[in-house]
């Protein structure tokens, strides 16, 4: 079933289901690499290699997130007084101006 499709207690039961096989496939992983590997030892590097794969997906995420806006400004006509105040009430100028300093989008 295409997950469009799903109610979304069964599309968090899927994701908690895929979850579920990376942490196994994971610790299996290690308990190969590290034979004798206590259970808290494994608990341990199971939680910093999540972290870290949470970590990379967030940069990850913020370029791709990036890209998507710099094209929007781009392409799409904005009126950059109001997407200033917006990014002030949100403590987000840096990131505004870092995106506009792009050669590409008209200031």
């Amino acid at each position: 079933m295409a997950s469009g499709r799903l109610k979304p207690e069964e599309r968090v039961k899927v994701a908690v289901g895929m979850v579920d096989v990376v942490t196994q496939v994971s610790a299996e992983n290690e308990k190969m690499r590290h034979p004798g590997i206590t259970q808290d030892e494994l608990i341990h590097i199971l939680r910093r290699r999540f972290r870290m794969l949470k970590v990379t997906l967030q940069i990850e995420r913020a370029v791709t997130d990036s890209e998507d806006i710099k094209a929007i400004l781009e392409t799409t006509p904005v009126r950059l007084e109001v997407l200033r105040k917006r990014a002030r009430e949100q403590s987000t100028v840096r990131i505004l101006d870092k995106l506009l300093q792009s050669k590409h989008v008209p200031a």
